[in-house]
């Protein structure tokens, strides 16, 4: 996905290409690399053949149960339904993702019992601590960083597919929601933060003018990570 993200778009391709025929073989990766194909597709302005991978990718993550691609799958399929002006289905796809979202995080272990769980878990002897990181050092934070910051996104595109559909009391409270949870889970200086605080700005001062429907966004696409720590 770096060369997409810096418009090398042959080169995405190409790479895309080469893992789609790889990641038949693999049950861990073939969710992830539909989603990328369908960001590909979706970037060059495809968004019906991106919305195929995507309705690929939902088929197998349900027969193989997993939920954390899925709820990602979801609010990429809100995404592009967003895009084909599809408002209604897209709202449906992002209040899915949300209800998983909020699922997975309130079914993670308490801190009290990660901390039994770490007691019975032998380190490695040739591995000092400061060598394994913050992160690894503290899963469950991962966890819980990475679903908040997806749920701020999950928030944010609801109020943007409530603004299409002329929602606005709806939008707005959403849109608020969606700092409060970025703030919550990520930290007051990380930068969605302002991204989110701006897009709520706007909202309360032009919601109801006549040009405000030309102006509002689409939902953001969700990019998939190369793996996720599973739930």
């Amino acid at each position: 996905m770096v060369f997409l993200q810096k418009d090398k778009n042959d080169a995405a391709l190409e790479f895309l290409k080469k893992a789609d025929i790889l990641s038949k073989r693999s049950e861990n990766f073939r969710a992830v690399t539909l989603n990328n194909l369908a960001c590909y597709y979706r970037k060059i302005g495809m968004n019906r053949t991106a919305l195929g991978y995507l309705e690929e990718a939902v088929v197998f993550e349900r027969s193989h149960n997993k939920k954390r691609d899925l709820a990602d799958t979801e609010l990429n399929l809100c995404a592009v339904l967003s895009q084909l002006g599809q408002h209604n289905e897209a709202l449906t796809h992002c209040l899915t993702a949300l209800v998983m979202i909020q699922d997975m995080i309130i079914n993670l272990p308490s801190d009290g019992e990660d901390k039994s769980k770490e007691k019975t878990e032998a380190k490695s002897p040739n591995v000092k601590d400061s060598e394994q990181g913050e992160d690894q050092g503290n899963p469950q934070k991962t966890q819980i960083d990475d679903l908040g910051s997806v749920l701020a996104i999950a928030y944010h595109n609801l109020g943007v597919e409530y603004e299409h559909l002329k929602r606005y009391d709806e939008s707005i409270e959403a849109y608020e929601k969606a700092v409060d949870v970025a703030t919550k889970y990520l930290g007051e200086g990380h930068p969605i933060i302002a991204n989110l605080s701006s897009v709520l700005k706007l909202s309360l001062i032009h919601i109801s003018e006549p040009t405000r429907q030309a102006e509002i966004s689409y939902a953001v696409f969700c990019l998939k990570k190369k793996k996720h720590k599973t739930i």
